[in-house]
């Protein structure tokens, strides 16, 4: 499992962006959360810093960016700047999944297979406890 969700996290993080050049994406519609995601995920013009980088991720996530939760999961998946936790990983991304993230159906299966029924209920369970606060809040506005 960590192989191919490493390999994904890889292959998310290095690709559709310049690294010199942030600002010119081939995603125009992420929010500037998940390029400062990306930033320090892989340390581009700042101090590499995973903790940071998952903390961006969450925020984008929580606005309903699909990459952004994709890489949260993978790296609570992985345990990379965030504690190892399969059933937040599987709420990510099966979140991400929802939101049509192209990476994460894989990186979802690839999960489930080493967690049990009681991890994959409770998965299911965070992540509509998550769409549910989300919606909530945007309501709220």
């Amino acid at each position: 499992m960590k192989k191919l969700l490493f390999i994904a996290f890889f292959l998310t993080l290095s690709s559709g962006f310049a690294v010199e050049d942030l600002n010119q994406s081939s995603e125009p519609d992420s929010p500037d959360e998940y390029w400062l995601g990306i930033a320090y995920a892989n340390g581009i013009d700042v101090e590499q810093n995973k903790t940071k980088a998952a903390m961006f991720f969450k925020i984008a996530g929580l606005l309903g960016h699909g990459p952004s939760q994709r890489n949260l999961g993978i790296m609570h998946g992985l345990g990379d700047g965030v504690a190892m936790d399969c059933i937040q990983a599987f709420a990510w991304l099966l979140i991400a999944q929802i939101n049509k993230d192209t990476v994460a159906p894989l990186a979802l299966e690839d999960l489930a297979e080493d967690m049990n029924a009681s991890e994959i209920s409770a998965g299911r369970e965070l992540a509509s406890d998550i769409l549910s606060a989300v919606i909530a809040s945007r309501e709220i506005k």
